[in-house]
């Protein structure tokens, strides 16, 4: 009967295991792709090229960059400070509260390892025997809840991806089959999220909500920062 118990043990620990670290290489290997399938770039060319173009006062396109490059490389001091100058001054080129303008990318990539470490933490509790079960327990609830809200952050960022407004000024206007209402103008390093799309146009969303549509070469996303460095070179 020990014997037996055993190896359903064994059994449980090594299925928790394979699937614990299944998904998070798997995971491991999306983050290494941008959305259309190319490599993605390193924080630190995000930031050196982000850095550059705030020299030169491109504050869109180096909000953009930078937020990319916070969101590999949250605790880095040097790419929050940057990205945190380059917000304050799309926010007082606006004539907004600088304080109120400044947040942080959520560092989902950073989320999800902390997520599979507290899972796997677990199967190894278990493992251990019956002493470590409330642990074991514990451990696997918090790794299934923080593993619950990365999962939902991610499936919000593939239906409404975060953009930057890069352009000085960006109109947005009443949409197709929309009643005609006030255009709503942008201003450089405005971070938005993007929804549907209809030709050259996309639509902005910004509390939630759906502010109309815009150019869509006024708005890169976030998720694409890869891509504009090559354009930037």
């Amino acid at each position: 009967m020990n014997a037996r118990r055993r190896g359903s043990r064994i059994a449980v620990v090594v299925s928790l295991a394979l699937a614990t670290w299944g998904c998070l290489f798997l995971h491991a290997g999306a983050l290494a792709k941008s959305p259309d399938g190319s490599a993605r770039a390193d924080a630190t060319t995000l930031y050196n090229e982000g850095t550059d173009l705030l020299r030169k006062g491109e504050i869109g396109p180096a909000v953009l960059l930078l937020t990319a490059a916070a969101r590999l490389e949250p605790r880095a001091a040097d790419i929050r400070s940057n990205l945190e100058h380059a917000v304050r001054l799309s926010a007082r080129a606006r004539g907004e509260d600088e304080e109120a303008a400044s947040h942080w990318p959520l560092a989902v990539e950073e989320a999800w390892w902390l997520a599979a470490l507290l899972l796997a933490a677990a199967v190894l509790f278990v493992a251990a025997g019956r002493r470590f079960r409330f642990a074991s327990l514990a451990l696997l609830a918090v790794g299934i809840m923080l593993s619950a809200v990365v999962h939902a952050l991610e499936w919000r960022e593939a239906r409404r991806p975060e953009a930057v407004v890069v352009t000085p000024a960006l109109s947005v206007e009443h949409g197709p089959d929309e009643a005609v209402r006030p255009t709503i103008v942008l201003g450089a390093g405005e971070r938005v999220h993007v929804g549907r799309s209809s030709g050259t146009r996309v639509e902005v969303w910004i509390g939630g909500a759906s502010i109309g549509w815009a150019a869509r070469e006024g708005l890169w996303r976030v998720a694409d920062a890869a891509r504009y460095t090559s354009r930037l070179e």
